[in-house]
C-alpha cells in the first residue's frame, strides 16, 4: 500500500477527469476502480482548476473508473498532493493509544514513500526501511513495533494512497459519519498487498472541500477477519492545519462503529501530532540502527 509515480500518460488522464468536474461526489452509485500501475502520481495528476470545479456532470455519464479516478484525485488535491510530494521527511512528536499500547516519541516519515523512523521516549529507535521492520536494542523493548511504524504513517498519508497498486475503490452514496452527510467511498486490497490485506475502509469526505474527514474499518492484524467483522472501529480525524503545503490533522481518536449505530461509544484510542514540520532527509535516518533486530509481523493466525 504504497504510493508510487504513475505515467505521464495516466496523469493527463486525470486533469481531463478532473476537468470534467468534482461535483459528482454526491452520485449514489457504487462504483469500482483497481489500481494495478507501478508508478508514483506525478504532480500534475492533481492540478485543479477554479473552472473545473465549478462544473457539474451528470454521475452517468462517468464510468466507475472515472468515478473512482474523481474521487481519489479530489481528496489527494484537497490535502495538498502536489506540496506531499516534493517535501522531504515529516518530523514530528507523538503521543499515542493504539492497540491497547501507549507510546511517546517522535516520527520521521517519508513522503512519496514507505520509509518510516520512530525513536520513543527513553532510547528505543523503530525504523521501516521499506520492507523490514527493525528495532534498537531489540523487539522485545517495543511490543508491535512493526505494527506501530506502519498505522500513524499510513493514516495521514491516506488522503494520497487512495488508488496505489493493489486497491480497489468504489464510490458509494452518500452516508451520515457523526453529525453531517460526507462523501463516501469503500476501499478494499488485493491478497498480495501490505501485512493486513483483509483490512477495508469506508472513506468519510467533506461534500464540498473534499477534505477527510473519517474513517470506517476493520483491523486485521491482531485477529482474523471475521472477528474483525465483528468489531468495526472509526477513526476521527481533528485539528487539521496546513503544513508546508499539506493539509494535515495533529489529532484523531478510535470509536468503534457499526452500520446502525455510526461512530458510538468512548474513544478506545487516541493520537495527538505536535511540532509538524518538513526536515531535510538525511543518509542514515530510515536505515536500521546499529544493533537492531528485525520485528516480527506478529500476527495472531489463530486468534
Amino acid at each position: 500500500m504504497t504510493p508510487s509515480p504513475r505515467s505521464d500518460q495516466r496523469a493527463l488522464s486525470r486533469v481531463t477527469l478532473l476537468a470534467l468536474g468534482l461535483s459528482f461526489l454526491g452520485a449514489c452509485s457504487l462504483s469500482p476502480v483497481r489500481s494495478s500501475t507501478s508508478a508514483a502520481p506525478s504532480q500534475s495528476a492533481f492540478a485543479v482548476t477554479e473552472g473545473a470545479r465549478n462544473r457539474r456532470v451528470p454521475s452517468e455519464a462517468l464510468s466507475s473508473r472515472a468515478r473512482a479516478e474523481l474521487y481519489a484525485n479530489a481528496v489527494a488535491e484537497a490535502h495538498g498532493a502536489e506540496s506531499w510530494f516534493e517535501r522531504g521527511p515529516l518530523r514530528f512528536d507523538v503521543e499515542a493509544l493504539l492497540g491497547g499500547q501507549a507510546f511517546r516519541g517522535a516520527f520521521w516519515i517519508e513522503p512519496g514513500g514507505e520509509r518510516v523512523r520512530l525513536e520513543l521516549d527513553g532510547g528505543v529507535i523503530a525504523v521501516w526501511d521499506g520492507e523490514e521492520a527493525w528495532v534498537s536494542p531489540g523487539p522485545e523493548a517495543f511490543p508491535s513495533a512493526r505494527f506501530h511504524l506502519r498505522t500513524i504513517p499510513y493514516l495521514l498519508a491516506l488522503p494520497f494512497k487512495l488508488n496505489d497498486p493493489g486497491t480497489r475503490l468504489y464510490v458509494q452514496s452518500p452516508r451520515r459519519f457523526e453529525d453531517d452527510l460526507k462523501s463516501t467511498a469503500r476501499l478494499t486490497f488485493d491478497q498480495n498487498v501490505g501485512d493486513t490485506p483483509d483490512d477495508w475502509f469506508l472513506v468519510f469526505t467533506d461534500r464540498e472541500t473534499h477534505r477527510l474527514d473519517g474513517l470506517a474499518y476493520i483491523a486485521t492484524y491482531f485477529t482474523t477477519a471475521f472477528r474483525a467483522e465483528q468489531d468495526p472501529h472509526a477513526v476521527v480525524f481533528d485539528n487539521f492545519a496546513l503544513i508546508g503545503g499539506v493539509r494535515l490533522p495533529r489529532s484523531f481518536k478510535i470509536y468503534r462503529w457499526s452500520e446502525e449505530l455510526g461512530v458510538h461509544g468512548q474513544a478506545i484510542g487516541s493520537a495527538r501530532l505536535r511540532g509538524m514540520r518538513f526536515v531535510e532527509p538525511s543518509a542514515e535516518l530510515f536505515e536500521a540502527p546499529h544493533g537492531a533486530l528485525p520485528a516480527p509481523l506478529n500476527r495472531d493466525e489463530d486468534a
